[in-house]
C-alpha cells in the first residue's frame, strides 16, 4: 500500500519531506478489494475518507445521470472531502477493484501542503466537468 501512496506524492516535495508525507498518509490507509458490481461511494453520503483506485475500473454516476470511468491512479471522494460536501456522485465497480481508503483528516492536512494531490484530484474529476479546485 505505501508504495502506491509514495507514487501518488513522489513529484511533490523535495528530499525526505515527500517520503514523510507519503508514509504519514499510508499509516492511516487501509486497502481492500471490492467485487465487480458493488458500490464504493453513494451520492449524498457523508464524505469522511478519500479512495485511491489501485487496480480496476469504476463508473462514476453524477447527479445528472452522466457516467464516467475512473481507473487505477484516480482518486474518488477528494473533492467532496476538501470542500466539506456530501458525496456528489455514486461510484460502482465495473471490474473487481483494489482500493485504498485514505483517512480523511490526514488527506485534508496533506492537501494543504501537497499540490500534487490537487492536480491528481483535478485529473480524476475533470472528465465530469470539475476543474480548478480551490479551497
Amino acid at each position: 500500500m505505501s508504495a502506491h501512496v509514495r507514487h501518488l506524492l513522489r513529484t511533490d516535495a523535495a528530499g525526505r519531506q515527500r517520503w514523510a508525507i507519503a508514509a504519514w498518509l499510508a499509516a492511516g490507509a487501509e486497502s481492500f478489494t471490492i467485487a465487480s458490481g458493488w458500490t464504493l461511494l453513494v451520492e449524498g453520503d457523508p464524505s469522511n475518507d478519500v479512495y485511491l483506485l489501485m487496480d480496476g475500473t469504476a463508473a462514476v454516476t453524477d447527479v445528472a445521470g452522466n457516467v464516467h470511468l475512473v481507473r487505477a491512479g484516480d482518486l474518488a471522494g477528494a473533492l467532496e472531502l476538501v470542500l466539506s460536501l456530501p458525496r456528489i456522485a455514486t461510484v460502482e465497480c465495473v471490474t473487481d477493484c483494489k482500493v485504498a481508503r485514505l483517512d480523511g483528516a490526514r488527506f485534508a492536512q496533506a492537501w494543504q501542503i501537497c499540490p500534487r494531490l490537487r492536480s491528481l484530484a483535478e485529473r480524476s474529476t475533470a472528465p465530469r466537468g470539475v476543474v480548478g479546485i480551490e479551497v
